[in-house]
Order: structure tokens, then sequence, then C-alpha cells
């Protein structure tokens, strides 16, 4: 797969450098070629293949000179100019062949390098998965939080708006209740004015009708009493509940830019799992 020429240059420099870096001692690794040039893993496993190729010396032709013996001995036997002859060819397959058993080797250790890192980024992978899942169950809870929090709010204004209406309607029987003890002291002094001759019955009656007004004015105050307690508790719930909601949506808040950027490092990252070992070419 050929490189694009930002892409190749990029891991080159980022490679000489790690290998200036280490006393030119050891190539730099796959994994930290990729994470040094922000690369994905078949770039980076392309370039540095190339990359080594290039710090590789080849194996030059070996020129074999005609031996000064050779030169000298024109009355040699044709057994000893072959012998020199075979010696000189052995002697250039062998440095072959150590050339070719140095690039075998190389190729070994990037494979394995290559291997590994495929492993690393899959276990990053993994956690940032996992990561990424126990964000998004906290998200959940603190929405259902957040729900009930608000579905609680929402009940404890209904029961406010119940308890000010019950509140209307007592003073709505408050109000009644003056009317019929205005009513009922009207009553009286006609029944006074009426019955001047029966002042037994008039007393009778101002004791009555004094003992009703009373019993009314009890109620009206009791009423009164129950009706205030119940709106202060009432508008103590309100109080915690909207509380709580704002907390839940504080918390939900401050958890948004961590999902998002987790979810946006996740699409950056290149799909691969612990298998991709598989498709390393030496």
């Amino acid at each position: 797969m050929d490189l694009a020429t930002e892409k190749r240059d990029r891991i080159f420099r980022i490679a000489d450098a790690l290998y200036e870096e280490s006393g030119r001692r050891s190539f730099p690794t796959v994994d930290a070629v990729r994470k040094a040039a922000r690369v994905n893993m078949n770039d980076a496993s392309t370039g540095m293949k190339e990359w080594r190729r290039s710090q590789s010396a080849l194996v030059a032709p070996v020129t074999v000179q005609v031996p000064a013996t050779l030169q000298q001995a024109n009355t040699a036997s044709l057994n000893a100019l072959w012998a020199e002859a075979v010696s000189c060819a052995n002697e250039a397959l062998r440095a072959a062949q150590a050339s070719w058993e140095l690039e075998r080797a190389e190729s070994e250790a990037l494979r394995e390098q290559m291997a590994n890192a495929f492993e690393a980024q899959s276990t990053e992978l993994e956690s940032a998965h996992a990561a990424m899942e126990h964000q998004r169950v906290q998200l959940q809870e603190l929405t259902e939080q957040l729900r009930a929090a608000q579905s609680a709010s929402t009940i404890a204004e209904r029961a406010r708006a119940e308890a000010v209406a019950a509140m209307e309607t007592a003073k709505a029987q408050s109000a009644e209740i003056e009317r019929r003890a205005e009513d009922l002291k009207a009553e009286l002094d006609r029944a006074h004015g009426a019955h001047a001759k029966t002042s037994a019955e008039l007393t009778r009656l101002q004791l009555s009708t004094a003992e009703e007004i009373r019993q009314l004015r009890e109620a009206q105050t009791t009423a009164k009493e129950a009706n205030a307690q119940r709106d202060l508790q009432l508008r103590e719930d309100l109080t915690q509940a909207r509380e709580t909601a704002a907390t839940l949506r504080g918390k939900l808040e401050a958890l948004e830019p961590y999902v998002a950027s987790l979810a946006g490092a996740q699409q950056g990252r290149p799909r691969g799992n612990g298998k991709s070992r598989a498709k390393v070419q030496p």
C-alpha cells in the first residue's frame, strides 16, 4: 500500500529522530513511531518497512579479482585455478547469505513489534469502550434521576396549587361564617326588639347565638392554622425538589463534554482487535 508523501516523510522523520536518540543502537518500534507520528497502524507498518529497507545496507555485488597467484602462475594447473574460483564464489555466497539472514531477522523483529503494537492498540480501544459504556450508564442514571426530580417537582407544584385552592376555599368559608355571624347578630337584634316581653327567651337566644358565633370563630381559626401549616410544608417540599433537580442537572451538564470527547477519540482511532496479528506481512 502506497503512503501519501506527507505521511511517509513524517514517519521517516520520526523514525530517524528516535533512532538517533537511541544512539543508533536499535531501530525504533512500530508502535513508538505510530504514536509519535500520529498515524494509524497500517500506515506506520508500511512506512517502517520502507524506512528499515532504506537503513539496511544493500548487498554489493562481489567483484572477484583474478588472484595475483593466478596471474603469476601461468603454468599452474587447471585444478588450482578451479579451486581458487570456487573459494571466491563461496565467499560471495556466504556474504549474500549473511545479508539475507540479517534482513530476515529484521523482518521478524518488525513483525513482532507490529503484533505487539496491534495488541496494545486493541487494549486501548477496549479500555476506551469500557470507559464510554461506564459514562453512558452514569449519564442514563443521572437522566433518570433528573426525570424523577422533575416529576417530584411537578407533583409538589400541583400540591401547592391544591393547597392554594384549599386556602381560597377556607377564606370563602371564613367569609361565609362572618356573614352568617352578622346575620345572626341582626336576627338577634330583631328578636330582641320583637320579643321585649320574653326576656328569658331572649337571654337563651343570646347565649345560643353567642355560643354558635364562638364555635364558628374557633372553627375559622383552626382552619386558618391548618392551612398555614400545610402551605409551609408544601413550600419546603417544593424548595427541596427544586434543589435536587438543579444538582442533577449540573451533574448531567458536566458529564456531557467528557462523553463527547470520548466519542470523538473513538471515531478518530482505527478499528482493530487482537486478531489483527494475522494480517501483518513480513
